[in-house]
């Protein structure tokens, strides 16, 4: 070996300069690998070498013994830098290694997206040289699935079906491999779906083989053959009988697959799968060897134009405004209500029930006002409430098919109704009592407006001044006209101003997320012949429309393809608490498409009555179960979308009720049933009074409770429904209803003389803050605090009615829900350890916080929260702590220190504090220095972490023109995106200058600066942006909403830390967060 290879190899390459300087040797001399100094530079990536030999003469397409040239290899290290160093040098970039694999087939082979497209970008390049199986770089990037790079070289002008030398083209590779996505990509580039390979099979057969149902129904779409037989006289449908892919099946049959033709052995597809065990198939393919049955069974899933005929009108408001009778004289014809208002309202006092004195607890807050009055609190328990959620299908006179449903307005209930709330598909109606007064009318419409925004999911598309893509319809009632005399107009219909304005503040308020009817309708729920009543239903019927009738031109959709975080806690933030500003008056009418009317629809509506019989004591299967008696009663060739899109239509309908659930759906085929005679029952004042207080039931126990059905069968669907989760004791079964826990605390939980929590210890607490009248959040999250006992038992978990101490190890947490008189309820988490536990309480406040996340983002996703930092020095002394706001701490932490103190003034009025000041790594890190180390404060998070709720509350604040200037526009400008401005202004804007843009412009310039390469794109320094621009209101928004950190991975830190990294490590294992964001703290 020369000495310019040696000292390349011993690393002296720093020394290059000076020794070809000093020496004569030949710069392309080769190792035993036929590898030149070259090579070498190019592995240890070193450019000033490469250049420094490329100086002195070095070959730039010199191969070593593999035939693997300089631009090869440099490509296979990605290092683009070298590659363009030696392009400029004159290196060949056609030349092919002993392979015959040039640097673009090794581009595409690892994946190097951009290196494709650079190299695809350069003069004289051949996009479709072949290496010496045949395969071009096309066919490289498809066998391995690398979508990317198989844009690049279409866009350049690949050839599609360019056969390699056993005439596969890239279309069959991909398909072999399993890349269905590269395959379609290709077939809607206009690959061919029928060419054959040297084995004659087609693309179809490898997806048939394979089982890949996308690529079939692609293929079959794009009018592919499929009966064609390869050269073993296989078709795709004997292969997909002979590996057992029925859903393949299903859809070459759909598409008139001829399921009577022989293999080259004279064998059907039938008998295949019957010899490899598939009975189903064959099953299948017998019951279809009828063609005249094929035939209706096939026209059965061709979708009509005629829309679906029932959709759900879904009632809200307290207890005693007349929403039942509502529903009763909206079921009810002209005729049959000519009496009703002759009979006379029963007297309160004979609804009570007679063996029943008083709500269970004290704590039972009745949502109503029960005497009338003027009061603005809530008084307790009313005995004219709901059970449950009332369902009627009813058909009516000028609107056709609705189901009502009606919600029960005591509490009780509320924490199930997240799971038939927030469909865009539905009609909402808020319903109010006319006797209650105009602030009581009010704070109730807002609660239960606010209670249903919490609720919906968050949507990726935002509209102008933060709109979602699909407002909710809304109209208000008022009821109870004639008990307070409201006065007529010439026509007979109460008017009144009052609700009129009721309705325009309730419109400001929530002009973003719901499409609020503008003309409220008062109304004598007893007389249905009216003609306040008839407006109703023209409304209901104009409002039925919009829901079943896809606008597709009115969906908003995002300007850019940007990857939103998900539900973060501390970010969800809902714009109708953005203080007021003036919109203009104009909601899209857009809404999800729902899948047309079809002879699949009407097969299941006339199946589901007799299964509703047959199961009449559980109407309820899993999805499996579903599908499967789909297909034996009504439609054998359904497959599984098909159901999908059935289950859709039948949920609007109000047919049935799908639950999402882990590891499968489940669906319940009477939502009767279970609105009513379930939850109705179980969650009735009446049952919960003669309940247990601990809430533990085992099945025999819950059996003797509740008769009416299987209780086994009954208590899992109750677990799905996340009312109770189950555990073991003593070796038996048990489930906890933490809904029924009405344990008082006692005494000691958290006790200040515990001297393993004295001066030294470490303390930390929040409070998650919500807005007035939010309630019910603690018990879902007390049932994702039940841990399994026996199989962690240093874990100790005791439950009461308003809190959860959870115990793990030498750690104590306490969780409780707490009425703040400024904010409503709130939540609140505390943490407490030994001296030299910092890290870990931090760590275990961080795993309950996670805990919580996990329970909003299921139970009411938009739902506001707000974290604050409870005092640590006033946690250690157990006084009442002193919580600092949102603001506070991301203004402090605005420049990255976590040194920076805060002033806490209940500390200056402690004679015996001698600062009054707390530093924020102790308040919201436990005063570790180590802490830091694994976060990565808000300033220095990229704008695309701000979560949706934020952006929404942005867009309604800079979207519309402010008078000085200081909206989006100049915010463009502060940003360095003044160039955008005019495109972004074109994007979202109609394309008729007098109407409203169509998307927000804000959130459009976020999306924006979040894809350029600045590194800068950050939350600091939007926040440094807008007070800049003096827009305090989006900056205390801004500072209100961001997440305050963000945790890094520190498992390599971990493994040598020493003693405070295994103790971290310890209460990570039983704190750290598991697969589908389940804890083993959680159920």
């Amino acid at each position: 070996m020369c000495a310019l290879l040696s000292l390349l190899e011993e690393g002296h390459a720093a020394d290059l300069k000076e020794f070809l300087t000093q020496n004569v040797v030949d710069v392309n001399s080769a190792n035993i690998c036929g590898d030149g100094a070259i090579h070498i530079v190019i592995r240890q990536g070193d450019h000033n070498a490469l250049k420094i030999l490329i100086d002195h003469g070095a070959d730039v397409n010199l191969p070593n013994n593999l035939g693997d040239t300089p631009v090869i290899l440099a490509t296979r290290h990605g290092d683009k830098e070298i590659l363009c160093s030696l392009i400029d040098a004159g290196a060949d970039l056609s030349n092919g290694n002993k392979e015959g694999e040039t640097c673009l087939h090794t581009a595409c082979n690892m994946g190097y997206a951009s290196l494709t497209s650079f190299i695809c970008s350069q003069p004289n390049i051949n996009i479709d040289q072949q290496d010496l199986d045949g395969n071009s770089a096309l066919h490289i990037a498809c066998n391995q699935g690398h979508l990317d790079c198989a844009k690049s070289l279409i866009a350049t002008g690949a050839t599609l079906d360019l056969p390699n030398s056993v005439c596969a083209t890239p279309l069959h590779l991909a398909l072999s491999s399993k890349h269905s996505h590269v395959a379609m990509y290709l077939l809607h580039a206009g690959a061919d779906s029928d060419v054959q390979d040297w084995d004659g099979d087609a693309p179809i057969h490898f997806a048939a083989r394979q089982g890949l149902l996308p690529a079939i129904q692609t293929l079959c779409a794009f009018g592919c053959n499929v009966d064609v037989a390869n050269k073993q006289g296989l078709t795709p449908l004997h292969l997909a009988a002979l590996h057992g892919h029925i859903e393949v099946i299903r859809s070459l049959c759909l598409v008139g697959c001829n399921t009577e033709i022989r293999n080259g052995d004279g064998i059907k597809a039938e008998i295949t799968a019957l010899k490899h065990g598939h009975n189903g198939i064959a099953d299948l393919l017998s019951r279809l060897k009828n063609s005249v049955l094929r035939e209706q069974f096939t026209n059965q899933l061709v979708p009509t134009s005629q829309p679906i005929s029932r959709v759900n009108l879904k009632l809200l408001g307290h207890s005693g405004v007349g929403k039942t009778t509502i529903v009763q004289s909206l079921q009810s014809g002209y005729f049959s209500n000519l009496f009703k208002r002759s009979k006379a309202n029963l007297p309160v006092a004979n609804c009570i029930l007679k063996g029943i004195a008083s709500s269970p607890t004290n704590t039972h807050i009745e949502m109503d006002i029960t005497p009338r009055s003027n009061s603005l609190m809530f008084d307790t328990f009313s005995y004219q409430y709901t059970r449950g959620i009332s369902v009627k299908q009813v058909s009516m006179t000028g609107v056709g098919d609705l189901a009502l449903w009606d919600f029960s307005g005591q509490d009780t209930y509320f924490l199930v109704h997240h799971h038939f709330l927030g469909c865009t598909r539905s009609i909402y109606a808020i319903v109010v009592n006319l006797r209650d007064s105009p602030a009581v009318q009010f704070q109730q419409a807002s609660f239960w407006l606010s209670f249903l925004q919490a609720r919906i999911r968050p949507s990726q598309s935002i509209g102008y001044c933060g709109r979602i893509s699909n407002p909710l319809q809304v109209i208000v009632i008022a009821t109870h006209p004639d008990a307070v005399r409201v006065p007529r107009d010439g026509n007979g219909d109460y008017f009144t101003s009052g609700v009129e304005d009721l309705v325009s503040q309730l419109q400001q308020q929530f002009q973003t997320t719901f499409r609020i009817h503008p003309e409220p309708f008062i109304l004598d729920a007893r007389a249905p012949g009216t003609n306040v009543m008839r407006c109703l239903r023209h409304q209901l019927t104009e409002m039925k429309q919009n829901v079943i009738h896809q606008d597709k031109t009115q969906q908003l959709k995002s300007i850019d393809n940007i990857s939103y975080k998900e539900y973060s806690l501390l970010p969800s933030f809902p714009v109708s608490v953005v203080p007021a500003i003036h919109l203009p008056r104009v909601f899209l009418t857009g809404y999800e498409g729902i899948p047309k009317c079809s002879g699949f629809l009407e097969g299941v509506l006339t199946w589901l009555p007799n299964a509703v019989h047959q199961y009449e004591h559980f109407p309820v299967m899993d999805w499996e179960e579903f599908l499967l008696a789909i297909r034996s009663n009504v439609n054998p060739l359904a497959g599984e979308e098909h159901i999908k899109d059935i289950c859709s239509q039948l949920q609007t309908m109000g047919e049935v009720h799908i639950l999402h659930w882990q590891p499968q759906d489940v669906v319940v085929l009477s939502p009767q049933w279970l609105c009513e005679n379930i939850i109705g029952k179980l969650l009735s004042i009446e049952f919960i009074t003669l309940a247990r207080v601990t809430g533990c039931y085992t099945v025999d126990d819950f059996q003797a409770a509740f008769t009416e059905c299987d209780a086994s069968k009954l208590l899992v669907l109750l677990e799905q429904l996340q009312l109770c989760t189950h555990c073991e004791n003593d070796g038996e079964l048990e489930y906890e209803f933490p809904c029924y826990n009405m344990v008082e605390t006692i005494e000691g939980l958290w006790d200040s003389q515990d001297v393993r929590y004295g001066d030294c210890a470490s303390y930390i607490g929040l409070r998650l803050k919500t807005s007035p009248g939010t309630t019910h959040l603690l018990h879902s999250v007390q049932l994702r605090l039940a841990t399994k006992r026996y199989a962690d038992p240093e874990c100790d978990l005791y439950q009461w009615f308003r809190g959860s101490k959870l115990c793990a190890g030498i750690l104590e947490s306490m969780v409780t829900l707490d009425a703040d008189t400024s904010c409503g309820e709130c939540i609140e988490i505390k943490v407490r350890g030994p001296e030299g536990t910092g890290m870990a309480c931090f760590y275990f406040i961080e795993e309950l916080l996670g805990i919580v996340q996990v329970v909003l983002s299921e139970v009411c996703p938009c739902l506001q929260l707000e974290r604050y930092a409870l005092s640590e020095r006033q946690l250690k002394n157990h006084a009442t702590p002193y919580c600092f706001s949102p603001t506070e701490l991301a203004t402090a932490l605005l420049g990255c220190d976590l040194n920076v103190c805060l002033h806490n003034p209940w500390l200056e009025a402690c004679e015996s504090s001698s600062t009054a000041d707390e530093s924020i790594l102790n308040l919201i890190a436990c005063g570790t220095p180590e802490v830091a180390d694994v976060m990565v404060l808000w300033p220095t998070l990229p704008v695309r972490e701000l979560s949706i709720g934020c952006r929404r509350a942005l867009s309604a604040l800079m979207d519309p023109p402010d008078p000085l200037g200081k909206d989006w526009c100049l915010l463009a400008v502060q940003l360095g995106l003044t160039e955008s401005v005019a495109h972004l202004d074109a994007a979202v804007h109609p394309s008729h200058p007098t109407q409203s843009p169509s998307l927000s412009q804000t959130n459009a310039l976020l999306e924006r600066w979040a894809q350029t390469e600045d590194s800068d794109a950050t939350l600091g320094k939007l926040a440094r942006a807008l007070i800049a621009l003096g827009r305090e209101d989006a900056v205390d928004l801004l500072l209100r909403s961001v997440p305050l950190y963000q945790l890094i991975d520190t498992e390599e830190d971990e493994e040598g830390g020493g003693a405070q990294a295994q103790e971290v490590s310890c209460i990570k294992t039983a704190t750290s967060p598991t697969n589908g964001g389940r804890t083993n703290l959680s159920r």
